[in-house]
């Protein structure tokens, strides 16, 4: 009973395969009949035709911008025989808009134009017999706008928290500006281009590329579609500073007579405010202004100087100079008549005539001033610089209190001489004159 079953499959089997290649034989000679024989007139609609729009570039030349089109594709109905249009699809079909007609065949200026399109197939196709029989779109309608370019202004803020003696300066941005083209209706809209950036706390600058914003008058985004933007990022610097302020101090030369203890120093402001960056001021505290020299002047002097801010740190507090006055306490001057003096570094052959010297002061205790006699001061003049030469000069003389270690001489002592050659023969000379200023 099995053997019989099995040979019956079988049998049925073959049938169903011999039926099969039956069919395709019967269907390739009836498609070959078709096709090669009758090739009937056929209706085929291909839908979604892509549309190439040509043609921007004399647009753009003529400042006009495509901002709107009635259509991208086109369903087609074509009509033919039967072994051609039923190869067409929307892969092998385009239609072609010619932008350019709205400057050569128009009025080439802001508008709505109803422009026609040409078909165009692909070169394994004959078009030859295919005609198009129904559309649904007999034309494309296009819309084109004024377009322009702007210079937009580039506007930036942030929001960074900032820890205590540390603030924000202005920020900086690698352009200023930046150009938007586009239709002008859009374009003139715009008011300012804006850069936006947050960061946590920050002790030192920050440094971020921020994408544009555009924004109308009233604050309001502007959609970037449709316009061109020169860049749509700007690189944005926000610097970040330290605040500290900064005592003001002096370098102080003392003299014989006075010294930290009996010499008073106020300096006007003592301090200023100063920002910069944290590594900078983290290692000052305080600015140099310069160094007063206590023996210049007598009892009291008074000096200016420019208030020079650690590199790259600036004053917050605006003030450029300060005021330093300086007092010496419980020591008195006095003027003393000028001795003779003694010239060195005399060229031979030379002679030295003094024609003109002040007094010199001294500044002291009483008790010591009282005690001094001209003839415990000496001076002397070197005219090594002179050399061979004739004629008036004022020479800085050296002068010393002899025996007296804590009396100052006061300032420059300077004396006129005029210096002269000497006939021939007469020996190299020199002539002092005494100042005939009182000891006071």
């Amino acid at each position: 009973m099995n053997n019989k079953n099995k040979k019956e499959q079988k049998r049925s089997g073959g049938t169903l395969a011999l039926y099969i290649i039956f069919s395709i034989v019967a269907s390739i000679a009836i498609w070959s009949y078709i096709t090669l024989v009758e090739n009937p007139e056929v209706e085929q609609t291909v839908s979604n035709i892509p549309i190439s729009f040509i043609g921007e570039d004399t647009l753009a030349a003529n400042d006009l911008l495509l901002v709107d089109v009635s259509t991208r594709s086109l369903n087609i109905s074509f009509s033919g025989k039967w072994n051609a249009v039923t190869r067409l699809t929307n892969e092998n079909i385009t239609a072609t808009v010619d932008l350019s007609e709205i400057v050569t065949k128009h009025a080439s200026s802001p508008g709505t134009y109803q422009l026609n399109y040409n078909l165009e197939f692909a070169n394994y196709l004959s078009s030859g017999g295919i005609s198009e029989n129904r559309a649904n779109y007999s034309a494309v309608t296009v819309t084109v706008e004024k377009s322009i370019s702007r210079s937009i202004q580039v506007k930036g803020t942030y929001d960074v928290v900032l820890p205590e003696s540390f603030r924000a300066r202005s920020l900086e941005y690698s352009t200023q500006t930046i150009t938007v083209s586009g239709p002008q209706a859009e374009v003139e809209k715009i008011s300012y281009a804006s850069v936006y950036f947050r960061r946590d706390e920050v002790t030192s600058s920050v440094t971020a590329e921020c994408e544009v914003t555009l924004i109308d008058g009233d604050g309001n985004e502007v959609s970037k579609e449709g316009l061109t933007l020169s860049q749509s990022t700007v690189t944005v610097t926000l610097p970040v500073v330290m605040e500290k302020e900064l005592p003001l101090y002096v370098d102080k030369i003392y003299g014989k007579s006075n010294s930290e203890e009996n010499t008073t120093f106020i300096i006007e402001p003592q301090t200023v405010i100063v920002y910069g960056e944290a590594e900078i001021l983290a290692t000052k505290d305080a600015i140099q202004l310069g160094t007063v020299n206590t023996t210049k002047l007598g009892l009291t002097g008074t000096q200016t100087f420019g208030i020079i801010p650690p590199e790259g740190c600036s004053i917050v507090s605006g003030e450029t100079t300060a005021t330093v006055t300086w007092e010496v306490i419980g020591l008195e001057t006095r003027s003393f008549a000028v001795p003779n003096i003694d010239f060195t570094d005399v060229t031979e052959g030379y002679g030295v005539t003094v024609l003109g010297q002040g007094a010199i002061v001294l500044r002291g205790t009483k008790e010591d001033l009282n005690a001094v006699t001209p003839d415990d001061i000496k001076v002397t003049a070197s005219l090594a610089e002179q050399g061979e030469v004739t004629g008036q000069f004022d020479i800085v003389a050296s002068v010393t209190v002899l025996g007296f270690d804590r009396v100052d001489v006061i300032g420059d002592y300077t004396i006129t001489v005029e210096i002269e050659l000497l006939p021939e023969g007469a020996e190299t000379s020199s002539e002092g004159q005494s100042s005939s200023v009182p000891n006071s």
